[in-house]
């Protein structure tokens, strides 16, 4: 793959996934641009440094976030992929102006490899904090806020809300019986942010210090951002300890959150 010439960006050969770093093409599955995009979501700003074509389909992107999260692409592509999405944000946000990173807990090697390369881009120490994944049987659903935004805000007779909220609970008692759980697998879209304590500190200690911040400037940051989710879940368990600023960054994201 290295040293090949090609014209396109991120194109799809068969089951492999080609890079080129020095050219985009309308035809290319993932823009290499070198600049980051910006977006006010969740409340907070939101930056990306990758997003799909509009053309690409839900598997041509689910087996590319594969291959990127779980080392098919090579090594050194991936490396190259993430430092330059890390120094556009850098160039447009600072790495400096913040004293504290957040990040999942995560299968891939993908998210330590984003803060390995950070810790070496940052000129001072930075604070770090994990958030760790509930087992299945942890994970609840806010059924209040759920009825009183969805439910009672639309067209529903008793019996349908009945109904729903009888599907929430199948779906609930499905995920409180598996050994892993999948957001995007074994839950609804329409119904994600309404899960809870779905992350939570490493440990009591960490939540703390974290706690404990004031005027700092935090950075929050995932692997890949499709839905948001995962984003909204983690912000989720940190809003009642919220420092002034959380600024987001994700290697891949889109638009239309």
């Amino acid at each position: 793959i290295v040293g090949m010439e090609l014209t396109e960006g991120i194109r799809q050969e068969g089951n492999s996934f080609i890079f080129d770093f020095e050219r985009d093409d309308t035809s290319d599955i993932v823009k290499l641009t070198e600049e980051v995009k910006q977006l006010q979501v969740f409340g907070r700003v939101f930056y990306y440094a990758y997003e799909f074509a509009d053309s690409v389909d839900s598997s041509t992107r689910t087996k590319f976030i594969h291959d990127f999260k779980f080392d098919v692409i090579p090594v050194d592509v991936r490396s190259k992929f993430i430092t330059r999405a890390v120094d556009s944000l850098d160039r447009q946000a600072g790495l400096d102006n913040f004293s504290t990173v957040i990040y999942p807990e995560s299968k891939s090697d993908v998210v330590s490899d984003v803060l390995e390369y950070i810790y070496m881009c940052a000129h001072k120490p930075m604070k770090s904090f994990k958030l760790i994944k509930s087992l299945p049987k942890d994970i609840e659903f806010d059924y209040e806020a759920f009825t009183q935004t969805r439910l009672d805000s639309g067209n529903y007779t008793d019996a349908q809300k009945e109904e729903v909220l009888s599907n929430i609970r199948r779906m609930m008692d499905k995920i409180h019986s598996l050994d892993y759980f999948s957001i995007a697998r074994d839950s609804k879209y329409k119904y994600r942010k309404y899960l809870k304590d779905f992350y939570y500190f490493e440990n009591a200690e960490q939540e703390k210090i974290y706690a404990n911040l004031s005027d700092e400037k935090v950075l929050l940051i995932d692997d890949v951002t499709t839905s948001g989710t995962t984003l909204s879940l983690m912000l989720q368990t940190l809003k009642c300890v919220f420092p002034r600023e959380v600024i987001i960054f994700s290697i891949i994201g889109n638009n239309k959150l």
